[in-house]
């Protein structure tokens, strides 16, 4: 990788490291955008069995399957997408997960499963 192609993506992860879920109300429950953002697949999983809502977003537009696909988190997507999650819902910025992850650099996106899913 060239060393711009390197500052570019090193930029855009530090970006995305600084974005956080923006609640649409007071009381909206972030709980499973944030656990995806993370990467906690554990906590995806109690949410889930919880009934929280999968294809809820915040005030960006962004589902935890956004969230999951922007940080590269694979194994997290995979369970989105099992659960239900939307691949085609689109954000603020008329962004889906998979054009999302492709901006933010997780170029994986392009040639490994799950993420042919979110095409």
């Amino acid at each position: 990788m060239s060393d711009i192609n390197q500052l570019i993506r090193t930029g855009r992860r530090k970006a995305l490291e600084s974005e956080t879920v923006q609640p649409r109300f007071i009381r909206q429950d972030v709980r499973l955008m944030e656990a995806a953002r993370a990467g906690d697949a554990q906590t995806i999983l109690k949410l889930l069995q919880d009934e929280v809502l999968v294809n809820e977003f915040d005030q960006k537009g962004r589902t935890a399957l956004i969230f999951a696909a922007a940080a590269g988190h694979g194994s997290v997507v995979s369970v989105l997408l099992t659960a239900g999650a939307d691949p085609f819902h689109t954000d603020s910025l008329d962004s889906d997960a998979y054009h999302t992850a492709m901006f933010w650099g997780d170029y994986k996106g392009m040639t490994m499963p799950p993420w042919g899913e979110v095409m």
